[in-house]
């Protein structure tokens, strides 16, 4: 043989073992359990079913318990001999009496279902301790046969819980010599012992002969190696040994000799590793290899042929074994086979359904998988060709053989009369359609045109190119689909336009227009996603968006259907994915809004989506089985859909599909029944009668108790839960344990996510309550005493109902008060209290009136002598009567004489005020010196306090509100408090921000400012600091206002001062350095202002820490400009011209004010008041000038002001 032939046979098989392995891989889709999902530890040694059907696992750190639902570790606890003697769970064994039994490294466990907690026998019968146990068998007579690394082979009596060695076939003084790996018995009691060094022994029970085999180097029929890692008698009692290197070994009991399969490197269908963890029958009599590192291998038989199946990790389809290195295996009673892997977790499958749903994906680094996952079309030709067509990298081709194979080609395009500068992006990859015509020419549509496959290539043979010579060319690039019709007419639909190419493939005739109505018939841009004929030789077109058009070839006409949202008998949606016409002729369109009929004698639809139970509405694709129903697939996996009875099945992911979105037009049946559906990860194969539902009725039980959301997991008499609540028959509840609940589980796990529950507390709910996987709970509030019942059932994986029910009685005990022998005793104890009741009522009506006789003639005598002294008092009444008016009336008198002194005092104090105010005045105009000028500004605030006190009690005062920066009126107040701050030397902080515009009255909110800040200079010490600022801790709703605050860092306030510090002559006592004295008026002014402008006033404070008084102004309404608000405070002065109009307006005024000096202020403001009427803007600014001059006390403005 030449080298290059040679070479081309070596890489054709690597290729081959590439496929096979990767592409087998496929056919299992793989749950998993890993520490992610609360497994405590990765690898998993053991794995076993109780009598419950619960899933034990054990691992080196701890043993799981799965119920489906949530994983309850258990550990070893030091000090508690309940818990695992070790937390290396090596070995689980559930024995005939459906008792569950732990090997870990230190002993054996016996677990209490009840209690839920473990019996441990740590020692054999000589106080050894025993390690690490391997394997656990029932031997015939009821005891347990256990096999240690240290002690060689131990029995267990159940009964009496003793040890006892069996067999001493290994020297003690060695403890590797007694390391028993494996155990296993055939059907006549004859037991099979594997060690790791001594090679296997068999222990014929008629004879009690021990028969040892080793590995014999030059025997080729001796035992390939003396590690024995497990035993399996088969159903057909041949005996399987799994060595540790030397593959997997099967013993002929006749000829006493062993036949070994090994890894072959250049064999893909040998074993996957020489290194065998596991062996398994399972219960339809496969065989199961778990090996080290070659995965999990499914030995195939036919005839003397014995060839493995491989499936191993894949890093390019997450649903194989994530490692390939396996320690265990479990077949549950569902027929789930579980996988305990070294460091992956366990993995899961269900052994049936492997068979259901071929599945094929591109695969990396190997190119005879499919050239893409995202698939657009599949198609058979009739000579069994498989095409798929891939959204991107063009199309792949399976012939019968390639099928049989796993393997596809991926024929090459020939791109002729093609301007490629027109398709530098090569859109003839975008394969979507495919068909094959009479004459078995197979046509390629594509977004570059239409293909003809021809001497293994696609050629181009029609496209939209301007610059091809050929008379027939597309009115647009992209083809989007195909159709061959009964008289082998190829329709070819595309983007905004239908042409159709006559049988002998010489006229191409494009279908713009409905030639009756003369009008267009495909909206501009359109997309035609699909073509059908209807058995009258109609054409359905399905297209984007826009409904169905259906073309009659007789009269050239079209007839449109489209969506209605006010029809519910009209399309389900306008956007048409396919057409489908059953065996009766009926046509199937499937849309974005789910599944409609067409019902030809009414010309409507009926429409099915989740109302039926879809468990989505967009229907890619639309294929029938031969018991009439439709397979639809969807965004959300595949829909069985029975037409005649409407039930529904769905399948997903979990069930082994590629995906639970499917793709366009990816769809197609075969003449043999065969169905392909393809979406985003590849494409599925299957037949649909092979696909059975599981009949697996899987018991449900309660996992779990809660009492006010909080798991009871303490048992015994002391406790609620006498026992695990999956063992209880009953539990009692007080009245206070008003909330309780229940977790359940079904204990099938295969497609777990498609369980449903439902349950009904017996006595309370009426009816079943239904709930799904993700909420496998109940829970109950406030139930009256009483005694009901719980109940509780579930589905399979596949939906069937199991109605056996588990129950469990729940007593709800009354409070003592409701009980029978307290309401017993307390009528009896009323019937009592009443009877000795009335006879007391008796003796004391009899004695009553014989006392109320002797009272009636006592009485008579003393209303006679009453009478006399009543006549008495009378004239008496008179008497004080009269004075009594005398003495009212003086008080009248008194308080009317109040009343005048009251209002005398009020003038007076008026009048001496007015007097003050005018010399102060004129002081403060005279005088440059800055201390009198301070002092007299203070006195005359003082002044004013008085002054407008008695006006707001007397709701005289009236504002002038005008819109005013805040900044200034700060800034004109703290000039005026300037002195006072030097001579303490306060330093003033200043934070209010510039931009600020308020609604006030600017005179009086700066004169609350001066008496604010006088008042924390006032408890400020020397060298003290007041800070002004924005009190970011006030908001209103409207936040129409803004807050100022005002802190010193003074004495602060008496906290019983706090309250009472804004009323009026509310003093608190001043700082002795530097007393500023007060009216104590100053606080309550300040109160009323602010309350007049709809503010707020507060103070904070803590005695000795400082005060901090805050109060609220509205905010102005515009947005502010510089130029209204100067920051001198000043109006900008502006030459006044009055009219002679407005001068004799003014005139009587000005007769009044010229008698007038501008030191008396409040006679000459209450005049400009009476001006607020006019509105001509010259009278309005004269009137402003005047009250600048009055505030500045400018007698030279004064008297000019009055002279125009």
């Amino acid at each position: 043989m030449s080298k290059r032939k040679k070479l081309y046979q070596q890489l054709l098989l690597f290729t081959f073992v590439c496929l096979v392995s990767k592409i087998e891989a496929q056919g299992i889709r793989f749950s998993k359990i890993t520490t992610e999902e609360g497994l405590s530890q990765n690898t998993a040694y053991s794995i076993a079913q109780d009598k419950k059907g619960l899933i034990w696992i054990g691992t080196s750190d701890g043993l799981n318990k799965y119920d489906g639902n949530k994983i309850t570790t258990y550990y070893h606890i030091p000090k508690d001999s309940t818990s695992l003697p070790n937390s290396f769970a090596s070995a689980l064994f559930v024995d005939k009496d459906k008792n569950l039994w732990v090997g870990t490294l230190r002993g054996l466990s016996l677990y209490d279902y009840e209690k839920d907690r473990f019996t441990n026998f740590p020692k054999d019968e000589k106080g050894r301790e025993i390690a690490r146990i391997e394997a656990i068998i029932e031997d015939s007579d009821n005891t347990l046969l256990i096999a240690t690394s240290n002690l060689g082979l131990k029995k267990f009596d159940k009964k009496s819980r003793q040890f006892s060695s069996y067999l001493s076939f290994c020297k003690e003084s060695k403890a590797s010599d007694c390391y028993i790996k494996s155990l296993a018995k055939d059907a006549e009691g004859n037991l099979y012992i594997g060690t790791i060094k001594e090679g296997l022994f068999i222990l014929n029970k008629k004879t009690g002969v021990l028969e040892s085999f080793k590995n014999e180097e030059n025997n080729s029929f001796s035992i390939a190696n003396n590690f024995i890692n497990s035993i399996l008698i088969s159903k057909d009692q041949s005996v399987w040994i799994g060595t540790y290197g030397g593959g997997l070994n099967k013993f002929d009991k006749k000829k006493r000799q062993f036949i070994a399969y090994r890894y072959d490197e250049n064999n893909p269908q040998s074993l996957g590793s020489d290194y065998i963890s596991d062996v398994l029958e399972t219960s339809t009599g496969e065989l199961w290899v778990a090996t080290e590192a070659g995965g999990l291998n499914l030995l195939q038989q036919r005839g003397e042929s014995v060839t493995f199946k491989r499936f191993q990790k894949n890093l390019s389809n997450p649903s194989t074994l994530n490692v390939n290195e396996l320690v265990s295996m479990f077949e549950d009673e569902a027929g789930v086979l579980w996988v305990g892997t070294v460091n992956g977790g366990v993995h899961y499958f269900d052994l049936k359904k492997r068979h259901y749903f071929l599945y094929y994906r591109s695969e990396e680094n190997n190119l005879n998988s499919l050239s893409y996952n995202s698939l657009r079309r599949i198609f058979e030709d009739k000579e069994g060709n498989l095409w798929v067509c891939a959204t991107q990298k063009g199309i792949n081709m399976a012939t019968p053989q390639d099928r049989i194979e796993n393997r596809f080609q991926h024929p090459p395009y020939q791109l002729e009369n093609v301007d490629l500068e027109d398709y530098k992006n090569a859109p003839y990859n975008f394969a979507v359609d495919i068909c094959q015509d009479k004459r078995g020419i197979v046509w390629l549509a594509t977004f570059g045109g239409l293909f003809e496959y021809k001497e293994k290539k696609f050629v181009n043979r029609l496209s939209f190119n301007p610059k091809d010579t050929n008379a027939l060319h597309l009115p647009s690039r992209q083809v989007r689909s195909l159709l061959t019709d009964s008289q082998d007419n190829l329709w070819i639909g595309m983007v905004g336009a239908l042409a159709v190419w006559n049988t002998h493939r010489t006229n191409l005739s494009i279908l713009f227009s409905d030639a009756k109505k003369n009008e267009a018939i495909f909206p501009q841009g359109c997309t035609i996603n699909y073509l059908i004929e209807d058995k009258k030789g109609s054409i359905w077109i399905g297209i984007q968006s826009h409904g169905i058009r259906v073309y009659n070839p007789k009269n050239n006409t079209f007839k449109t259907y489209l969506h209605n949202n006010n029809d519910s008998l009209s399309l389900a949606n306008d956007r048409v994915i396919c057409i489908y016409s059953d065996k009766e002729g009926t046509i199937w369109i499937g849309t974005a809004g789910g599944l409609s009929r067409f019902n030809e004698i009414s010309d409507n639809f009926t429409n099915f989506g989740k109302k039926n139970g879809f468990p989505n509405e967009v229907i890619y694709g639309i294929l029938e089985d031969s018991e009439s129903n439709l397979w639809l697939s969807s965004n959300k996996g595949l829909i069985k859909f029975n037409k005649k009875s409407y039930q529904i099945t769905t399948f997903d992911a979990n069930d082994g599909l590629q995906s639970n979105e499917f793709n366009i037009n990816a769809f197609h049946k075969n003449s043999k029944g065969e169905m392909f559906f393809g979406g985003v990860n590849g494409f599925n194969a299957f037949f649909p009668e092979k696909i059975q539902l599981s009949t697996y009725k899987p018991k449900v039980i309660i996992t779990e108790f809660q009492l006010f959301n909080k798991p009871e997991r303490n048992y015994g008499e002391d406790y609620i839960l006498k026992k695990h609540i999956s063992e209880s028959k009953e539990i009692v509840l007080s009245y206070n344990d008003y909330i309780f609940g229940f977790e359940f589980s079904a204990l099938h796990f295969s497609n777990r996510s498609k369980i449903k529950y439902a349950y009904k507390m017996q006595g309370f709910d009426k009816d079943w309550n239904y709930t799904d996987a993700k909420r496998p709970f109940a829970t109950y509030t406030n139930l009256s005493p009483n005694t009901y019942t719980f109940l509780v059932k579930a589905t399979n994986g596949d939906g069937i109902w199991n109605e056996e029910v588990s129950s469990l009685r729940v007593v709800i005990t009354p409070p003592f008060w409701q009980t029978w022998w307290f309401v017993s005793l307390a009528v009896l104890s009323i019937l009592a209290t009443l009877f000795f009741l009335y006879q007391w009522r008796i003796r004391q009506i009899q004695a009553h009136e014989i006392a109320l006789e002797k009272l009636v003639k006592e009485r008579t005598q003393d209303l006679a002598l009453a009478n006399d002294k009543l006549e008495s008092s009378l004239k008496v009444m008179e008497v004080q009567k009269s004075i009594l008016e005398k003495q009212t009336q003086k008080l009248q008198n008194v308080n009317a004489q109040l009343l005048d002194l009251n209002k005398f005092k009020e003038g007076l104090t008026s009048m001496i005020v007015h007097d003050l105010k005018n010399p102060l005045n004129t002081i403060l105009g005279i005088t440059e010196k800055q201390e009198v000028l301070q002092a007299a500004r203070q006195m005359l605030n003082m002044v004013f306090n008085i002054l407008d006190v008695q006006k707001f009690e007397n709701t005289q005062f009236q504002l002038q509100i005008s819109q005013q920066r805040l900044i200034r009126i700060v800034y004109n107040s703290l000039n005026q408090v300037r002195l006072l701050l030097e001579r303490k030397s306060i330093e003033v902080i200043n934070q209010i921000p510039n931009h600020i515009v308020v609604s006030i009255d600017a005179e009086v909110i700066e004169r609350v400012m001066i008496n604010l800040l006088t008042n924390a200079i006032k408890f400020t010490p020397n060298n003290g600091k007041i800070r002004l600022y924005i009190n970011p801790d006030f908001a209103t709703q409207a936040n129409d206002q803004v807050s100022i605050a005002i802190a010193d860092s003074g004495i602060g306030i008496p906290e019983d001062k706090l309250e009472v510090i804004f009323e009026k002559f509310a003093q608190v006592e001043a700082l002795k350095s530097g007393d500023v004295r007060s009216t104590g008026l100053g606080l309550t002014f300040c109160k009323m202002a602010i309350e007049s402008h709809k503010g707020q006033i507060g103070v904070v404070s803590k005695e000795g820490q400082g005060a901090t008084f805050w109060f609220s102004l509205p905010l102005a309404k515009i947005h502010y400009e510089p130029n209204l608000f100067p920051m001198n405070g000043k109006l900008l002065a502006k030459k006044i011209v009055l009219s002679p109009q407005e001068r004799m307006q003014l005139a009587p005024f000005f007769d009044r004010l010229k008698k007038l000096t501008v030191y008396e202020y409040s006679d000459v403001k209450s005049i400009l008041d009476e001006i607020e009427a006019f509105q001509e803007e010259n009278i309005r600014l004269w009137k402003q000038q005047i009250e600048n001059a009055l505030k500045a006390c400018n007698e030279e403005k004064y008297e000019e002001l009055l002279s125009i």
